[in-house]
């Protein structure tokens, strides 16, 4: 019997529990979580079979929490289980989680799922959520081969697509493509919520594409965000420059203004 332990009932959490089990890869869940009513919730939803005990070694080891609690939350599986279940976690920052950790385990094997919702919670939680998906894995130089084969399968089994690279340029690529946008979309709602306009019956999809992420958890976002700040603050600064760049050609320019609207345009449709 294959058993599978999830640390961390949230979103994430309770759809791999769901989707391992839909998938055939586990014939048993077991789960914990800081808040009591969200194993009862997962529990209810035939997502885990029980509350993961202190004396028992499952086969595999998921660790979906937050950025800043995976450091202690894989110690303390190490301290319970030992090296030879594989570990493996679903934090959206590699390095920082990797240079806390100083002799990473050999059993350890860092994951990023790109995949998530704006919702949260386990009644948030779908089977579905990855298949078709990238999983990045971000193994360092000690990971044992052989847990690394295994966490790449069992990803693989959720109809996901693996993509290997260093936790350094993991940072980097996801602050462009994930964090940075989240930040601007929760600073645009910041800024409306501050103008205090009803705008119900004004927004299109335009809008409301914009601002879904910005409704997306805050205590995980906030880590994200203090975690990679190294990669996410340089980038900040060039979209000012580029704002600024526009305003002053909306004010003083307009004729260059379409030119450069257009060189945007084009770019995208290259892509």
């Amino acid at each position: 019997m294959t058993t599978l332990a999830v640390v961390g009932l949230g979103l994430i959490g309770t759809s791999i529990a769901l989707a391992a089990r839909k998938a055939g890869l586990v014939n048993r869940v077991v789960g914990r979580d800081s808040r009591a009513e969200n194993l009862t919730t997962a529990m209810q939803m035939n997502a885990v079979d029980a509350s993961w005990e202190t004396d028992f070694t499952p086969d595999l080891i998921c660790i979906a929490v937050p950025t800043r609690s995976i450091v202690a939350c894989v110690s303390e599986s190490l301290e319970q289980c030992g090296s030879t279940a594989p570990i493996f976690d679903v934090g959206s920052v590699k390095k920082p989680i990797l240079d806390q950790l100083q002799n990473v385990p050999k059993n350890f094997v860092p994951c990023h799922p790109i995949a998530g919702s704006e919702q949260r919670g386990p009644f948030a939680a779908n089977a579905s959520l990855f298949s078709g998906r990238t999983c990045i894995v971000t193994p360092v130089q000690d990971t044992r081969e052989s847990s690394l084969k295994q966490v790449i399968s069992f990803w693989r089994g959720l109809a996901m697509e693996v993509l290997e690279t260093t936790p350094q340029q993991h940072d980097e690529i996801l602050s462009m493509t994930s964090h940075v946008p989240h930040l601007l979309s929760m600073a645009f709602v910041l800024t409306v919520n501050e103008l205090k306009l009803d705008l119900n019956q004004y927004q299109g999809s335009g809008y409301r594409d914009f601002t879904r992420i910005a409704h997306a958890n805050p205590s995980l976002w906030s880590d994200i965000f203090r975690d990679n700040a190294t990669h996410i603050i340089p980038h900040l600064e060039e979209f000012q420059e580029r704002v600024s760049e526009l305003k002053d050609l909306i004010l003083a320019h307009p004729d260059a203004l379409g030119s450069r609207l257009n060189d945007i345009s084009n770019h995208e449709a290259n892509e």
